[in-house]
C-alpha cells in the first residue's frame, strides 16, 4: 500500500469512530461549527499519523482492517486529549503528561503465536483500564461492584480483538493499541 492508500484507510477508521461519538454524546446546539471542524481536523491528523507510522515505523504489511483499526485508535487518543485539554481549562481535569505526546519512532518488535499476541492486547487493554479508573479515582467517584466484571471482560476482549487480526508477524505496539481499543471506545459510548 501507499502513503495515500495508509492515509485514506486511516482515516475511514477516524471517522467512523468519530460518527459514534458524535452521535452517542448528541452534540450541543451552540458550537456544532466548531464540533465540525474539530471533528475533521482529529479524522485527518488521524489519516496523517496512520499514513507515517506504517510507511516508516512498522514492520510487517499491515492489512486494510489493520490501518482502519489504527485510524480508529489514533480518534480516540485525539479525542482522548481533547477531553483532558477541555476539561483542564474548566478545572475539573489534570493536563496530560508530555509523555502522552511522544511518538514510537522505534522498529517494530515483531510478536508471533496465539499466547504473546494476546497477552500484548489483553495489556493494552489493562493499560486503557487503569488509565480510566485513576481517572475515576481523581473525581472521588465511588466504583461500583460491577465495574471490575466490565473491566475484566474488556481486557479478555482487548486480547481477543487483537488475536481477530492474526497471530504471526504482529508488530508489538500495533497489538498494544489493538487491545487498548475495546475499553476506550466503550468509554466514550459510555459517556
Amino acid at each position: 500500500m501507499n502513503a495515500t492508500t495508509l492515509g485514506l484507510y486511516g482515516v475511514i477508521g477516524a471517522f467512523c469512530i468519530q460518527v459514534i461519538v458524535a452521535i452517542v454524546r448528541a452534540p450541543s446546539e451552540s458550537n456544532r461549527a466548531l464540533q465540525l471542524v474539530m471533528l475533521l481536523l482529529k479524522v485527518a491528523l488521524a489519516g496523517i499519523l496512520t499514513s507515517i507510522y506504517f510507511r516508516f515505523a512498522d514492520g510487517p504489511s499491515p492489512n486494510h482492517w489493520m490501518v482502519m483499526h489504527y485510524g480508529l485508535f489514533v480518534a480516540l487518543i485525539l479525542q482522548e486529549i481533547e477531553d483532558v485539554a477541555s476539561s483542564s481549562k474548566t478545572g475539573t481535569g489534570m493536563p496530560l503528561p508530555i509523555s502522552c505526546f511522544i511518538a514510537a519512532s522505534t522498529p517494530a518488535l515483531i510478536l508471533n503465536g496465539f499466547p504473546a499476541v494476546f497477552a500484548v492486547g489483553a495489556f493494552g487493554a489493562m493499560t486503557a483500564e487503569v488509565w480510566t479508573f485513576q481517572k475515576e479515582r481523581r473525581k472521588h467517584i465511588e466504583v461500583p461492584k460491577s465495574y471490575w466484571i466490565i473491566a475484566c471482560l474488556l481486557v479478555l476482549c482487548g486480547g481477543g480483538v487483537t488475536t481477530l487480526h492474526g497471530i504471526e508477524n504482529v508488530s508489538a505496539l500495533v497489538a498494544f493499541q489493538l487491545g487498548a481499543s475495546p475499553p476506550l471506545v466503550y468509554k466514550q459510548v459510555r459517556r
